[in-house]
């Protein structure tokens, strides 16, 4: 707001300076707009990154929570799997010491019968 006159005595000079007051209060006011402005836009730019992270980290965990449950599985297939190979290992050195004492058995019988 400027008053205007055509003074040039103390208070045309007091009207001057609240002329100079009122103008460099106007920018200041608009460069705090502008500001402000430019502020509200980066904490929506700032918000819209913050839902897109907690979007990513909820889909990461839900993968994560995936892949353990699959290693778990894993795991228990691979121990199944042991305990099969253990059992088979047992059932081979079973037979091969029935095989031996067959042959044992079989080489007695031939020589008891000569």
């Amino acid at each position: 707001m400027r008053t205007e006159h055509r003074r040039g005595d103390e208070i045309g000079g007091l009207l001057n300076a609240m002329n100079d007051t009122a103008g460099k209060l106007s920018i200041l006011v608009s460069s705090i707009r502008n500001n402000a402005d430019s502020l509200s836009a980066e904490a929506e730019r700032l918000s819209t990154t913050t839902v897109q992270m907690a979007s990513n980290s909820t889909r990461q965990s839900a993968a994560v929570s995936a892949m353990a449950a699959t290693v778990e599985q894993m795991s228990t297939g691979i121990a199944h799997m042991a305990t099969l190979a253990d059992s088979s290992e047992a059932r081979a050195l079973a037979s091969g010491e029935q095989c031996r004492t067959g042959s044992s058995e079989i080489r007695a019988d031939g020589e008891n019968r000569r």
